[in-house]
Formats: structure tokens, sequence, C-alpha cells
């Protein structure tokens, strides 16, 4: 089995970055900010990317790299060299990381053609969450998913039985 995981939501806290930066909560995937999306909050403090606090999964990701990580991620051009930058500063070191920029429809078709596949992601509007392991956020609570995860250890567990399979 071959598990695929997303930056943001999954190993760097955007989230925390964002709400602390902004000094306001998030509860929906599409909200806005004074007129504000993420996107456009980003362009006015850059650092908001590449200085966001890792997740607490990032250890248990790390453990199950073996030396390589696949991450496919949905970001905009300019934030990919701060995204890049992070990678290399919070991944365990010597890891070799390939990175597929991706919307959201475009990782749900590549899932769907790699059958041996999974993708560990926060993104709460995938058409199913057959093989998608879910991050748990705030924004995502109304998401039906198999495997929710909330903590460290259910996602060791979780990787542990889908690394069995290989």
């Amino acid at each position: 089995m071959n598990i695929k995981f997303d930056v943001d939501g999954v190993i760097r806290d955007l989230y925390t970055a964002v709400t602390t930066a902004f000094n306001f909560k998030i509860d929906s995937w599409n909200w806005k900010y004074k007129g504000k999306d993420i996107y456009d909050l980003a362009r006015e403090k850059p650092e908001i990317v590449s200085e966001a606090p890792a997740t607490k999964y990032l250890k248990v990701i790390n453990e199950f790299t073996n030396g390589h990580i696949e991450l496919w991620s949905h970001q905009p051009p300019e934030w990919r060299l701060y995204t890049n930058d992070w990678l290399i500063n919070h991944l365990k070191s010597g890891i070799d990381i390939d990175i597929r920029y991706l919307t959201p429809k475009e990782k749900y078709r590549a899932l769907q053609k790699e059958k041996d596949a999974i993708l560990v992601d926060d993104y709460p509007n995938f058409k199913d969450y057959n093989r998608i392991i879910l991050i748990d956020q705030p924004y995502n609570q109304k998401t039906k998913a198999n495997i929710r995860i909330k903590t460290e250890k259910e996602l060791k567990d979780a990787l542990l039985v889908f690394n069995k399979r290989i």
C-alpha cells in the first residue's frame, strides 16, 4: 500500500498560523475573513506559509516515510518555494520528498488510478473516503469518512494497518 500525504492540515498547521496571525477562527471550508480567503491573507503575510507550525501528526508521519515521502498538495504557485523550505526544515533529514501539486479533483482522480494507494488528507469534499484517511479539523466536521483521525495514536494505528497490506 502506497501512502500519500496532504501538506496543509495534515503535516503543516496552516489553520493555527492563519487564525493566530489574524485572530479569528475557521469553522467551514469556504470561509472568508473580512472578505479575504486564505490565499489573500497569505499574500499579506507570506511568513504564515513558511513559519506555520508542524501538526501533531508530523512525528508519526516521519516514522512512516522510510526515507521517502510522497505529498499531494493544492497550493498556489507563490506558496511553493515557502513550502519546499518548510518541508526541508520539518521533515526528518535525508528524506526524499516527492511533491505533486494537485487540485482536490486531481487528487481524487490520481487516487482512483493508483489502486494500491491511500491518501491522508483533511479536505472535506471528496466524492467518497474509501481510501482516504481524514485528519479531523474544525472545517470538516460534517464530512462522513470511514477513518477519521483525532490523535497521533489513531494515525499511527491506521498507518500500521495499511502498511501490513503492502
